[in-house]
């Protein structure tokens, strides 16, 4: 899938990387076998041809005489087995005035979950025009929030048991304010990280020896300099915060059983003494069913002043959270940002997709889902949907650049002295942050 190769006389001379990443539309992967009784593995190959993105933009803001960068995603999921349709059920915006900019994502769930996203989607945008000015930023991400659940209640959808997620992002005044429902995400990358910022979350997917070992096979330039900051935290029931309000409404959040009992995948909330509804997130727009017992539709909200170490902003729908985590997403931007393509109205068609053809907005979903074909060979799922944008601040200062760039040749001297122990993914660590250093080979996967 992706082609990424580098021979030893590939040495990279500046910060922009040698690894030219493309992505085919064809995909050829091995699933495991459901023989659940059989103690041999087994795999079938699949062939399948993937989905084009449904939105794929980037273009220039310009706000207040500054100049921004911004991009957006969305690429549908599918089921390489074949067994369902699956429509997607991400919807994403940008809108922007004069004065400030406003970001949304949705990620639907549930049978009725894409006509709640977009419905979402567009009130927010129409609440968003009839308002000149913003007072008091929080107090209208609220109101767009509240406004959205009440007028679902009220429209012909069937939302009992089904909902979305939300980020809401307004940019105005060199500030970010963010709202949020879900365990859709926000992160800053930035060279100068606040002293306090919400705790990761650390979902099932983050400790797959598969996917740990992927990201060691294809990770991006480590940037020691640049630092993902999470702007919104995941609502999660088994957070302690949401698992007291839960139970406390006669709610019970555990896990899907196995036939042997044990529990898997995400925590979910359920009647105390039933397997319904099985919502995986503890805040939610829509799910009516579910707020009797805990699920709320109240944002988190919090604001960032924005300074001059803030470089940009992703927002993204659990179908990339699900496969790479903070640091892998923020520095697979910042290598690949500067050489994509910066204005484009739609994904190329029938060809390979590579930094020259595609914004970086679209580079990052197809990304992740290369992750997720490694999820898919050994589990039974779906691909997920794969929603996000991205607004660039600034670019990365000089001197930063110049550090980074010390770093990567320090590197490579590093890998030249061991270069007769080279093996296929062998990677040096950092000792400082043991955190992963740019390969001497970088290696397809999969495909």
């Amino acid at each position: 899938m992706g082609s990424c190769a580098l021979t030893k006389s590939d040495k990279i001379k500046s910060i922009i990387p040698a690894i030219q990443l493309q992505y085919s539309r064809q995909a050829l992967i091995k699933i495991r076998n459901r023989h659940k009784n059989s103690k041999n593995t087994e795999f079938t190959e699949v062939a399948f041809h993937l989905s084009e993105p449904l939105k794929a933009f980037s273009d220039s803001v310009y706000i207040n005489n500054n100049t921004f960068q911004l991009s957006y995603a969305v690429i549908p999921g599918l089921d390489p087995r074949h067994d369902q349709e699956k429509q997607c059920q991400d919807n994403c915006f940008t809108i922007s005035n004069e004065d400030c900019i406003f970001l949304g994502l949705y990620d639907g769930h549930g049978v009725n979950g894409g006509k709640v996203s977009s419905f979402c989607s567009e009130l927010a945008q129409n609440l968003f025009s009839v308002f000149t000015s913003f007072p008091d930023p929080i107090e209208f991400l609220q109101y767009v929030t509240n406004k959205c659940e009440v007028e679902l209640e009220k429209s012909q959808i069937d939302a009992k048991l089904s909902g979305s997620t939300q980020v809401l992002i307004l940019y105005v005044n060199s500030k970010i304010y963010c709202a949020t429902l879900g365990d859709s995400r926000a992160v800053l990358a930035t060279s100068s990280p606040p002293d306090l910022v919400p705790e990761p979350y650390n979902g099932v997917f983050h400790m797959n020896p598969v996917l740990i070992e992927v990201k060691q096979r294809r990770n991006s330039i480590f940037n020691k300099y640049i630092t993902p900051v999470q702007l919104t935290f995941d609502q999660k029931p088994d957070l302690p915060e949401e698992l007291y309000r839960i139970t406390q409404c006669g709610g019970r959040v555990d896990q899907m059983k196995n036939s042997s009992g044990q529990g898997i995948g995400p925590f979910r909330v359920w009647e105390m003494n039933a397997n319904y509804p099985g919502l995986s997130v503890s805040r939610a727009l829509g799910d009516f069913n579910c707020k009797k017992l805990g699920v709320s539709a109240e944002p988190i909200c919090s604001t960032h002043t924005v300074i001059e170490h803030d470089y940009f902003i992703v927002i993204a729908s659990d179908g990339i959270w699900d496969v790479m985590d903070n640091e892998d997403v923020v520095n697979f931007i910042e290598n690949y940002r500067i050489i994509c393509k910066r204005k484009t109205r739609n994904s190329v068609v029938g060809h390979l997709v590579n930094p020259s053809n595609s914004c970086i907005a679209q580079m990052l979903c197809e990304e992740a889902r290369v992750r997720w074909f490694s999820i898919i060979k050994e589990e039974d799922v779906s691909i997920d949907d794969i929603s996000c944008i991205i607004l660039e601040l600034k670019e990365t200062p000089l001197k930063v650049m110049m550090k980074f760039r010390s770093q990567t040749k320090s590197t490579e001297s590093a890998q030249d002295e061991n270069e007769n122990n080279k093996i296929e993914g062998h990677y040096n660590r950092d000792p400082r942050r043991g955190s992963l250093m740019i390969p001497t080979t970088i290696t397809p996967v999969l495909i």
